[in-house]
């Protein structure tokens, strides 16, 4: 078993700047890495589920065919500590290596 130590970004609200936090990385038996290109987020009352899958290009009706292959769920409070997270690290990353424009497009929005 592979075992690896990894210090991990924990912060409680933006203001506050990341505390490292040591964790020991142990991978289950069937842990993969997957890829996505699609995200895809549904909430509500009690979760918030974050699906994650891959374009696979366009039906000829012109909707975006994806593969989905990993579903998500967690807490509110959960899913904005790992807003947060995210956000502190692609901040990291564009002061590290370089700015991320994104292309305006309108992202669909479900609720379960």
């Amino acid at each position: 078993m592979n075992k690896s130590k990894k210090g991990t970004m924990n912060a409680n609200n933006k203001n506050e700047k990341p505390k490292v936090i040591g964790f020991e990385n142990i991978p289950t038996q069937d842990h993969s890495f997957v890829y996505a290109d699609n995200t895809q987020i549904s909430l509500n009352l009690f979760d918030i589920k974050v699906m994650f899958g891959v374009s696979q290009g366009k039906n000829p009706d012109g909707r975006v065919r994806v593969l989905n292959h990993t579903t998500i769920a967690m807490s509110p409070q959960h899913a904005k500590s790992v807003m947060l997270l995210l956000q502190q690290t692609i901040e990291r990353y564009e002061n590290d290596f370089m700015s991320l424009p994104l292309k305006e497009e309108r992202a669909d929005f479900k609720e379960d």
